[in-house]
């Protein structure tokens, strides 16, 4: 599927969500989806601050958004393809989380959160100590 959007939460239930676990999921989160753009925009559920990443990619397959969800023990990952106006939840526990709602979904606004020329973003050479093992 080509230009796909992603929200990911980066809190896991029941596990260490310190500001330093939390960087630590989102890098490796980064360096498994390889080149992308993204940024991380918190949000508030109930009162309570939770650490989101959001994602453009130019393009990856259900079954590898499904594993993603599984590596960073997620229930599921919010997904949505502009070109189609379409979304869904992928992951192991998608169906206990409804459906895709877009008004819940936070768009990566290419102008805004990068400027006209989308000249940057996470990109493979800039990861340094943390090389991905493998692409998505």
């Amino acid at each position: 599927m080509r230009n796909i959007e992603l929200n990911i939460r980066l809190d896991v239930r029941g596990q260490d969500n310190s500001a330093s676990s939390i960087t630590r999921r989102e890098v490796q989160c980064l360096t498994i989806l390889g080149d992308c753009f993204h940024h991380h925009s918190d949000y508030l559920d109930h009162g309570a601050l939770v650490p989101r990443l959001v994602v453009r990619l130019d393009a990856a397959d259900r079954a590898a958004l499904h594993r993603l969800a599984v590596e960073l023990h997620q229930d599921c990952i919010a997904v949505y393809y502009p070109d189609r106006g379409y979304g869904e939840l992928l992951g192991p526990s998608a169906a206990a989380w409804g459906e895709f709602d877009l008004s819940r979904f936070q768009r990566l606004d290419m102008v805004k959160d990068y400027g006209e020329s989308a000249e940057f973003g996470w990109n493979q050479k800039d990861a340094g100590r943390f090389p991905a093992t493998r692409g998505i």
